[in-house]
This record gives structure tokens, sequence and C-alpha cells, in this order.
């Protein structure tokens, strides 16, 4: 079922239509990129509990 971007973004001057699995699917990838930076981040400050803190968040 396809998603009106209007509805997403009030302010583009057009309508388009994106799959709900795309939109999904751009959404896991973004949230995958993120968290490995962080992971990368953290493995190069050298300190153990770094990563521990993103691994394990309070």
């Amino acid at each position: 079922m396809p998603v009106s971007w209007l509805k997403i973004y009030p302010d583009i001057p057009f309508d388009r239509q994106i799959d709900y699995n795309a939109q999904r699917l751009a959404s896991t990838a973004i949230n995958l990129a993120y968290w490995a930076a962080n992971v990368e981040t953290a493995k190069s400050l050298l300190h153990g509990d770094a990563l521990a803190a993103i691994a394990h968040p309070l």
C-alpha cells in the first residue's frame, strides 16, 4: 500500500507515492549505518566501557 509523501512531508510541492516496504528498507538501512558508525567510533576510542555503553545503554 503506497504512502503519500504529503502526509510525511507536508511542505513539498508535489505528491509522490512510496511503497511501505521501500520506506521500511530505507529506514532500516539508515538506522544500521548510524549504529555501525557508533560502534566503530567506540572501538577507535580504545575504551572498553565506551563500547559497552553503546551496546547496553541505560
